[in-house]
């Protein structure tokens, strides 16, 4: 692996496409390993533009030849008939063409394949008997093969406006009393809320920055929520104390630093601030029927002091268990080994490994035979 991101330094990297998936290969890959790519190629931009500092223009014929030359192209488009046209593209224009879900997938920094080690198959192998359904059992495979390095193929995903709202699985979540841990900076979660028979939603993160944009989303346009939406500025963790953050904003301002990734805020030994963390043990919930994690790496500690909550309330629950490569394997495990009775289910919603969540469940329908 380090042989081939050695190889890219000596390289000139050209990017298409400037969406989410443009943001993940900058933010993950470039941060990572102090790599800067030239040039951004989308539509979107004019002839001479730019993002985040770096030159951008909306087609791939303005590129100059002397910029062509010992250049490889990532292709960061997430529909494979799209990556097909423009690698065909790249090609024409003498740059070399690589799609960003075979790159990435195949440099995580996550400096770590424990799948396939010998003191960790019995392990891994006890996890993926835990997903009895055809769809949860491929995006399992699926993570083994592209986590290990072996091969990659694109995940088969759900429509990303389900995420933490599934369709397609044989229970539906109850939302009646819900605990969000982490939250981003859109309405469209208040919107399926809006769907439901939510009584009750504490929502919890870590960033004021993002408290405060929800607070102003949830004041301006779902004011029918003030009594029974409730976000508050919190660091969930196994225990209450005090933790270092490294925050989206300072990410935002460091230039290719090592060792420093993140979509969002994030504990991080880096980090430059301290804040406060607290157990969702502490908060001594009467009532709880859903629980939904996606705290940046923090999921497996946060559940370890939810333990005596999930015990009482048996709640259904959606895990992110995407941003380390144990957490796929561990948190469901760690949750069987509570004997509640729980059921589990794997969806994916980019393709990628990014945004693969774990439905757990006490309860199911007569959907979930069909299904297997």
């Amino acid at each position: 692996m380090l042989k081939r991101i050695s190889q890219f330094k000596k390289r000139k990297i050209i990017v298409y496409g400037a969406g989410g998936a443009f943001h993940s290969f900058f933010e993950v890959f470039c941060i990572e390993n102090g790599l800067r790519p030239i040039l951004v190629v989308d539509e979107r931009f004019t002839a001479e533009d730019s993002i985040h500092g770096i030159p951008a223009t909306n087609k791939l014929n303005n590129i100059k030849q002397q910029i062509r030359k010992n250049s490889v192209g990532i292709i960061c488009l997430n529909s494979s008939s799209e990556v097909y046209n423009i690698s065909c593209e790249m090609k024409k224009n003498g740059i070399t063409p690589l799609p960003f879900y075979d790159f990435i997938e195949a440099h995580r920094p996550f400096n770590e394949f424990p799948f396939l080690q010998k003191r960790s198959q019995q392990k891994t192998y006890k996890a993926k008997d835990l997903f009895q359904e055809r769809k949860s059992l491929e995006i399992f495979q699926n993570w083994l093969l592209v986590q290990s390095g072996k091969c990659f193929q694109p995940y088969s995903a759900s429509p990303s406006n389900e995420q933490w709202f599934p369709k397609d699985l044989p229970f539906s979540p109850d939302y009646t009393w819900y605990l969000c841990c982490g939250l981003d900076n859109h309405e469209k979660r208040f919107e399926r809320l809006s769907q439901t028979k939510t009584k009750k939603a504490l929502m919890l993160d870590i960033d004021p920055v993002v408290v405060n944009e929800n607070l102003r989303i949830l004041a301006t346009f779902y004011p029918q929520f003030k009594k029974r939406i409730f976000i508050k500025l919190s660091g969930i963790w196994s225990c209450n104390g005090y933790k270092k953050l490294l925050s989206a904003n300072s990410i935002k301002k460091i230039k290719f630093r090592k060792n420093v990734t993140s979509f969002g805020s994030r504990f991080h030994p880096n980090g430059t601030e301290k804040v406060k963390t607290i157990k969702i043990d502490s908060l001594n919930l009467k009532k709880i029927t859903y629980i939904t994690m996606d705290i940046e790496g923090a999921e497996f500690q946060a559940l370890k002091g939810a333990e005596k909550t999930i015990r009482k309330h048996k709640p259904d629950m959606a895990i992110s268990i995407y941003h380390a490569p144990r957490h796929i394997v561990d948190i469901p495990l760690w949750i069987n080994n509570l004997k509640l009775g729980y059921k589990f289910f794997l969806r994916n919603y980019t393709s990628q490994s990014i945004e693969t969540i774990l439905y757990c469940t006490c309860a199911l329908d007569s959907k979930f035979n069909e299904m297997t």
